[in-house]
């Protein structure tokens, strides 16, 4: 997994170099779409589902697992092999 975040983050710097930028910020729409994603896939997640904050390890006060990680090796890879950089404010 953290090899996919890497490449990720490599190609995103890689554009703004590449392009004569200088910085890629995630805009407020792309953070909340990840988001919404993120929550609706936590749903069919075992440790998901609209259960009450606990206090537990795998329940934040937001209701979100505390990994936020809900997508498996193949979707995690597919969602983060090519940035969109409609979801970046790049300068």
């Amino acid at each position: 997994m953290s090899e996919c975040w890497a490449r990720y983050c490599v190609t995103i710097a890689k554009h703004v170099i590449e392009n004569g930028l200088h910085s890629a910020a995630v805009t407020e729409a792309g953070y909340y779409a990840y988001n919404e994603k993120n929550d609706e896939a936590q749903k069919l997640h075992v440790r998901g589902g609209g259960r009450e904050y606990s206090g537990s390890y795998y329940i934040n006060e937001f209701g979100r697992a505390a990994t936020n990680m809900p997508f498996g090796g193949t979707k995690y890879h597919d969602m983060l092999y090519q940035p969109d950089f409609n979801d970046f404010d790049l300068r």
